[in-house]
């Protein structure tokens, strides 16, 4: 299949609204037949052929049900992606038409997923938040991010994708992709998604240390500043670096005032835990 909605990011401009006012089906427990509800997918491309790229997966992580999207290779037609967005995909172009009314400014979108890539193919989940602007007649981008999934899955794992602005005005229209395959598919790459949320806070605990523990910059780019008020000068601590699947990705022990170098980290969301002789700190920072 020569057009592919990967390109939907670059197309983000001509996404109009449609009629809901939370994540759609965001727990994917609303079906008609292989089509969730308030997703669109591409099945009505395939299902003359007895193929679907987009089924739902029983049981769910929680509840009863999942999205499972499967790259196939349909006769005469090709490899065709599996797909899945919030709102409705333009069948001739390839392109959104719709995503779903939003006006919040998240700090990630979380969820859980198994997935798994055939050969160099490499899915991703992408999240955009725009706004209609009055002066110009078009949209524009607030936030667009793009996660390519790395490696593979293959038990339900949760996971948090980062989201930033690029701008402090607020949306008015969000869209979410999900899709098993990058610009080339490769049939049978899978991405198995369910429980989809945006949070915008952390936890009372972590809202304490984040009191206490200065990180700066954050985001990050290479290197992040971390000063303890409440530590004497040259205490040793250690440090873990937690990614989205709960993985300690860097540990070290370090000093008081001292700074991470952050610059092999992917970009991401990350969970930064320290301890010293009396207390254990958690808070959370973003690297770009």
């Amino acid at each position: 299949m020569k057009k592919h909605i990967y390109l939907i990011f670059s197309l983000l401009l001509i996404l109009s609204t449609s009629l809901f006012s939370q994540i759609p089906n965001s727990g994917f427990e609303t079906w008609s037949g292989n089509d969730p509800a308030n997703w669109d997918n591409l099945n009505s491309l395939t299902s003359a052929l007895g193929t679907y790229t987009c089924t739902k997966g029983t049981p769910g992580n929680p509840g009863a049900s999942y999205i499972n999207l499967t790259t196939k290779s349909v006769i005469i037609v090709g490899v065709v992606p599996a797909v899945a967005l919030c709102g409705t995909i333009d069948k001739v172009n390839f392109v959104p038409k719709s995503g779903f009314p939003y006006t919040q400014r998240p700090l990630a979108l979380t969820g859980s997923w198994q997935y798994q890539a055939s050969g160099a193919d490499q899915g991703f989940v992408g999240v955009a938040f725009t706004k209609w602007n009055t002066i110009s007649n078009k949209r524009d981008t607030l936030s667009a991010t793009m996660f390519q999934l790395p490696g593979s899955v293959i038990s339900w794992t949760n996971f948090s994708i980062p989201i930033t602005f690029n701008s402090s005005a607020n949306p008015d229209t969000c869209l979410i992709v999900l899709s098993a395959s990058g610009s080339t598919p490769v049939a049978n790459s899978y991405l198995y998604v369910d429980n989809l949320n945006f949070i915008f806070t952390i936890g009372v605990n972590e809202i304490k240390a984040c009191n206490k523990i200065k990180l700066y910059p954050n985001p990050t780019k290479e290197n992040l500043h971390i000063e303890i008020p409440d530590v004497k000068e040259n205490t040793k601590f250690q440090y873990q670096i937690i990614n989205y699947l709960g993985e300690v990705i860097m540990s070290s022990v370090t000093s008081y005032e001292n700074e991470i170098e952050t610059s092999v980290l992917p970009a991401g969301f990350y969970q930064l835990v320290i301890k010293t002789d009396k207390n254990q700190y958690n808070t959370k920072f973003i690297k770009e």
